[in-house]
């Protein structure tokens, strides 16, 4: 038990400094949640991945396009039970050209995803974003696309998901 008031003031200083440690601790484990995804886009359009998560964009490409790569769990949506993906923070203070949303794979519906692909890969120009964009600065999608009825979700679907990695090979 603390003592007196000097002994206090030094725990409650103590316990600031240690919750600002877990919360920088805790953007690292999120940024190091998508590198994986990160990677492979990198080695995909033979750009470099950027240094840290407060860049404004994750991988730069050869011929200069700046890409934010996010990546998403299959998560049940609770309400429905329905499995789906959601990716958050998609316009934020980042700068890029394009942005790559990766799902993982609903391993019930990996024969419906493009095969030659570790991710479900959506890849949207900047100037599309809103197009797709939920209210609330997110994108949410079924990952049983005959089950996504949505405006945007189909929209998502229709236009910007990658059938090929070679369709990376041009950024």
């Amino acid at each position: 038990m603390p003592r007196d008031d000097e002994e206090i003031l030094k725990l409650k200083g103590r316990i600031r400094e240690l919750e600002a440690e877990n919360n920088e601790l805790k953007k690292r484990r999120d940024r190091a949640r998508g590198v994986p995804a990160e990677v492979l886009v990198a080695q995909m359009t033979g750009g470099k991945r950027t240094e840290g998560y407060k860049d404004s964009y994750d991988v730069l490409t050869k011929k200069g396009n700046r890409i934010e790569v996010k990546l998403s769990k299959v998560h049940v949506q609770k309400s429905t039970n329905t499995l789906r993906w959601t990716w958050d923070n998609i316009l934020g203070r980042k700068k890029y050209d394009f942005l790559v949303l990766a799902g993982e794979k609903d391993d019930p519906r990996c024969e419906e995803y493009p095969s030659d692909l570790a991710y479900v890969f959506f890849l949207v120009p900047r100037s599309e974003v809103n197009d797709i964009n939920s209210a609330g600065d997110c994108v949410a999608l079924n990952t049983n696309f005959a089950t996504a009825s949505a405006d945007k979700a189909r929209i998502l679907i229709e236009r910007y998901l990658v059938r090929s990695q070679e369709e990376f090979k041009n950024l």
